[in-house]
């Protein structure tokens, strides 16, 4: 693997990644020195250092605005990041395209370009950088795919802060397969991973890859299928957390997230998701179901094949079911916290889960589930 310019997760602390995203430059300097760098601009920071002032200076807004979107996919929990801005993809013979971020696992890989400016801006025109994206995608994700060597899902995304895209760049990054992410939806995915941890990798690929065949998956398992008094068919059955957090995605309300009209889940709460990891670390387990909905194409029918080797009474019937194996193909209407609560275990092999699946419901459908069952049913005590 060539690891030019590359970082390891694993050698970046909290503090490395807080000083990179902070909107700060921070120093450690001698004392003697402190007025010639204040005289450039830099402010003191108390301390309790004897012998040396820490002091900062706001980053230029294009470099502070790219430590922010690295540092976001560095809390995402990505497994090599560039480790400065001197980071580039080869696109031809002696030919490379300098990369203002890049993130990289087995399962994915982000080629981000960043454009900021200091007060909100309209009317900027992108034109050439985009038109470079676009011309060069197919050369520098396969250059991409070359440092892992693996099949992973390639998105480019096309950064901005403070800038409103005209409708003529809007129109190329859509046309060039290239997503526009403004400082609303980088707000939304801040919050999300400062809620989630590593977790909201999955609410990402959900978001960026909508829709995209995961091959490696293993979708047939068996379930039994019955009717619901609203007429609602639905499937029972056990299945892996890894699966069911590959394929699922949670619609929050949040004000920066652009799909809140559709929301109905709230954001999950960092205490309660690393108390339920605990948990379950400890070998514990809920015997409840989570409920979701399984969404497929043009109201395309579920595939399940019904057993007729096995004779029963009831008005059930027991068969395999054929799950989809597509990003953002099942959305979580009830027990978001128990699912996520799993994205921290480390080994999922012996773990599986009971899910209640419905099938193409409207959201608000969802929604009304997700409102029947947290509101209308009474806690018991824990006593």
């Amino acid at each position: 693997m060539n690891k030019d310019n590359l970082i390891s997760i694993d050698d970046l602390t909290s503090r490395k990644i807080n000083l990179k995203k902070s909107p700060y430059e921070i120093l450690t300097i001698k004392k003697d020195l402190f007025e010639e760098y204040q005289n450039k601009g830099w402010e003191l920071i108390p301390t309790k250092l004897k012998k040396s002032f820490r002091i900062r200076k706001l980053k230029k807004h294009a470099v502070a605005f790219e430590d922010r979107v690295w540092g976001l996919f560095a809390r995402m929990g990505f497994e090599y990041l560039n480790e400065n801005n001197q980071f580039k993809l080869e696109y031809g013979e002696g030919l490379e395209k300098q990369i203002d971020v890049f993130a990289i696992d087995p399962e994915t890989i982000l080629i981000i370009e960043c454009k900021s400016t200091k007060e909100r801006k309209s009317g900027v025109s992108y034109q050439k950088d985009i038109n470079e994206f676009v011309a060069l995608k197919t050369k520098l994700i396969s250059s991409a795919k070359k440092i892992l060597k693996g099949k992973q899902k390639v998105a480019i995304l096309f950064c901005t802060n403070n800038v409103v895209l005209s409708s003529n760049d809007r129109k190329r990054l859509k046309e060039g397969g290239i997503r526009h992410f403004n400082q609303d939806v980088i707000e939304y995915y801040e919050q999300l991973t400062e809620h989630l941890g590593k977790a909201a990798k999955y609410q990402l690929c959900g978001n960026l890859f909508d829709g995209q065949n995961i091959p490696e998956l293993k979708n047939k398992i068996p379930a039994i299928m019955g009717k619901v008094s609203a007429g609602h068919t639905i499937y029972s059955f056990c299945i892996s957390p890894d699966y069911l957090l590959k394929i699922g995605y949670i619609l929050h309300r949040t004000d920066t997230n652009p799909e809140t009209k559709q929301a109905y889940q709230r954001l999950v709460k960092k205490s309660r998701l690393n108390q339920i990891s605990s948990f379950i670390n400890k070998d514990g387990y809920f015997p409840n179901s989570i409920i979701i909905n399984i969404e497929t194409k043009s109201k395309k029918p579920l595939n399940f094949d019904v057993s007729s080797k096995i004779d029963h009474d009831g008005s059930t019937k027991f068969g395999v079911l054929h799950l989809p194996k597509t990003y953002r193909s099942v959305f979580i209407i009830d027990g978001q916290h128990r699912l996520l609560g799993y994205s921290k275990i480390k080994s999922l092999e012996n773990h599986t889960i009971p899910v209640v699946a419905f099938h193409n419901l409207p959201s608000e459908d969802q929604a009304k589930i997700f409102i029947d069952i947290n509101h209308n049913q009474k806690s018991v005590p824990a006593n």
